[in-house]
């Protein structure tokens, strides 16, 4: 045999003074009625006590504050120099040019700025943001002249010249000097016939 069960009816429990909370047919909350729930649960399980009297901090002299903005420029600069180097290679863009266009990237896309920002604690990330940086330099800075075909081109021109000017001219022989056997070379090598001696 079961034992007979209390059956509490809900409507006749009184609520706890200072618990007025709306009671909801739905089991959908009413956020501002969860957010009162959760005020009351944590004002009766957080003791109250006095806030913690604010930490005091050290005072730095003006002098080694400019100190340290002077040396944390100087690093930025030198972290901004490495990323134009890094980006953009050997080609041969202005400096100012470069840095510009970088700068107007990271404006475009703060994920770039937050990850040059942030490269000295994840370099991985920064590093694949370069590598996709120099593809859009390639996209962005086409190289104006090809190196190889400039310096094929100027060695035709300077072939061509020294055709068409005068080569210095070669002191004459001395023909009286020369044995039988060096005259015929001469004539044979320089005019195309054997003078028969």
């Amino acid at each position: 045999m079961t034992e007979p069960q209390a059956v509490v009816d809900e409507t006749k429990v009184p609520a706890p003074q200072g618990t007025e909370v709306e009671k909801r047919t739905d089991d959908t909350a009413d956020l501002d009625v969860l957010l009162a729930e959760f005020d009351q649960k944590t004002k009766k399980s957080e003791p109250e006590s006095s806030p913690p009297a604010p930490q005091t901090q050290p005072t730095i002299d003006p002098a080694t504050l400019e100190r340290i903005k002077r040396v944390e420029s100087r690093l930025l600069e030198d972290d901004i120099n490495e990323a134009v180097k890094q980006v953009f290679g050997e080609r041969k863009v202005s400096p100012r040019v470069a840095r510009g266009w970088l700068d107007q990237v990271a404006r475009e896309n703060p994920a770039v700025a937050q990850a040059f920002l942030n490269k000295a604690n994840d370099p991985r990330t920064w590093n694949k943001f370069a590598r996709s940086l120099e593809k859009e330099v390639e996209k962005d800075f086409p190289p104006a002249v090809d190196e190889n075909a400039t310096v094929d081109h100027e060695a035709v021109a300077q072939s061509v010249r020294g055709a068409s000017t005068k080569t210095t001219a070669e002191p004459p022989p001395k023909l009286g000097s020369m044995s039988n056997a060096q005259y015929r070379k001469f004539c044979i090598d320089n005019y195309g016939y054997d003078p028969g001696v």
